[in-house]
């Protein structure tokens, strides 16, 4: 048995740290040293540079001039919202005829609100807050209204408010109020207003 058997035979197991001692593992050329090791790296890193370097800036000066003209055809909105230059005419008038229904919406559900009116349905008439809109609204005459406010109602309450322009439509309800509210008056008037004048019989 040789000396190199022997040796093999009593390390077997035996494991070398060569992060521990990388000064002998270098002496014994086990592992590169780092200095080589960094400078192979620094190589591939600069032929990496060299070869993608000039692609990537050609690739962002395209990035970013696409983006200018992208930038130069919208316009910035509050809270990040952009809207394009390019749109045409219409599209602005059909905005802002859809913003200026939301707030006649919202206007018409404080007045409810405010009311404490509770509706459910489909396109539901606005409430009126004068018996005067009655007349011009849905063509009610003029010494009708005055007729009602002759008889002490100076302002329609909430019941008559809602349920007078549901009925002038011609449209079933059922409304639900407290005693002393004006459900009566809110039921009649409608049913006058339909009925017109006394009709003139000729023999």
């Amino acid at each position: 048995m040789d000396a190199y058997e022997l040796f093999r035979k009593l390390s077997t197991g035996v494991k070398f740290d060569k992060k521990r001692f990388q000064i002998d593992a270098e002496r014994f050329q086990l592992i590169k040293k780092q200095s080589e090791n960094v400078i192979s790296d620094k190589k591939i890193i600069k032929t990496f540079d060299d070869r993608n370097y000039s692609a990537i800036c050609k690739k962002r000066k395209y990035d970013d001039i696409k983006e200018e003209t992208e930038n130069i055809n919208e316009l910035m909105l509050i809270n990040g919202m952009s809207v394009s230059k390019n749109q045409n005419k219409k599209c602005k008038v059909s905005l802002t005829e859809e913003k200026q229904l939301k707030l006649a919406q919202e206007k018409i559900n404080q007045h409810r609100n405010q009311h404490h009116i509770s509706v459910t349905g489909n396109r539901i008439p606005k409430p009126v807050l004068e018996f005067i809109e009655l007349s011009k609204d849905y063509g009610i005459p003029k010494k009708l209204i005055n007729n009602i406010i002759n008889c002490g109602y100076q302002y329609p309450t909430p019941i008559q408010m809602q349920a007078i322009p549901v009925m002038l439509q011609g449209r079933q309800i059922l409304a639900c109020a407290p005693t002393g509210s004006g459900k009566t008056a809110a039921f009649l008037l409608p049913i006058i207003h339909h009925l017109g004048g006394p009709e003139k019989k000729r023999i």
